[in-house]
């Protein structure tokens, strides 16, 4: 899914997606409309890049608070939260509690397997140098 089939700006996502969780057998019905589902939750973002980033040797970097760096490529923490990249839709329902949505966050009822993460999102995590977050979140899935 590219950035410019992707507007994250919007809650709810045009109906030419499908679900993320549409073809596993084990994850029941969708339900709800589509909305764009952060897999990169908000806070780590902000707790990590509060002050935005600047891209250097292929990587982001974190900025300290006041510090300016004209000479590199800068993202804001608002750029970095809304990077199509970090998002995939799925069914969440009006408020985007209900559907597969509603049961990944807490308490989680289903689970993102870290196989089933998309390329783009693993290379934007690596791009921010948080591969360490997705081996800690994400688990490989079980063998029924």
């Amino acid at each position: 899914m590219s950035g410019d089939q992707l507007d994250v700006w919007l809650p709810v996502m045009s109906e030419e997606f499908a679900c993320f969780f549409a073809q596993r057998d084990d994850a029941g019905p969708c339900l709800g409309r589509l909305v764009a589902a952060h897999l990169l939750p908000r806070q780590l973002l902000r707790r990590e890049y509060r002050y935005g980033c600047v891209e250097e040797g292929g990587r982001w970097w974190p900025l300290e608070r006041g510090e300016e760096r004209h000479d590199l490529p800068y993202r804001s923490l608002d750029d970095l939260i809304r990077d199509p990249r970090s998002v995939v839709p799925m069914c969440g329902g009006l408020h985007a509690h209900g559907g597969h949505h509603g049961q990944v966050v807490q308490p989680p009822t289903l689970r993102v397997a870290r196989e089933e993460l998309p390329e783009d999102f693993i290379e934007y995590v690596e791009e921010l140098g948080l591969l360490w977050w997705i081996e800690r979140t994400y688990k490989e899935r079980q063998a029924a």
